[in-house]
Formats: structure tokens, sequence, C-alpha cells
């Protein structure tokens, strides 16, 4: 099965339709739960950058800060390893 949907892949691995290339941010708790497998880590891709873009002010709103920061907290470490 294709599909543009990574829930969609994600779901129809778990409910175990077959293999799926999923990325590590979805599928790490079902990994370490024990309702998905790593198969064919040889054929891992290559990581791809996550860019925040945002208008260059003096004040940047504590939203968008946040929003930022957790970005870089919560996904610099699945982008460096």
């Amino acid at each position: 099965i294709s599909t543009n949907s990574v829930e969609a892949a994600y779901q129809m691995t778990i409910a175990g339709f077959g293999i799926g290339n999923l990325p590590s941010l979805l599928v790490d708790a079902a990994i370490r739960d024990g309702r998905l497998e790593v198969r064919l880590d040889e054929f891992r891709p290559d990581s791809s950058p996550i860019y925040a873009l945002y208008p260059h002010r003096t004040y940047i709103a504590a939203k968008v800060r946040a929003f930022v920061d957790f970005l870089i907290r919560e996904l610099s470490a699945d982008f460096t390893a």
C-alpha cells in the first residue's frame, strides 16, 4: 500500500499490514512497548533538516519562542544521533 499520510502508514503497520519506513519520533513508543520492532535497519534514510521560519523582529511573540525552543529541545537529539 502506498500513502502520502504518515499517520495512515503508522496505523497500517501497527495493524500488521506489513513494514513501514516511519519517523522515529512517531514509532519510538511502539518499539519500546513491543507493538513494533525494527527491521531492515541498514536501509535507514538520511536525516532531513527541519526549519522554523518566522518574521525577523526585535520582539518575538512568547508562543513563537516557546515553540522554537520546544522544537530544538525535542527534535535535536533525533537528528544529531
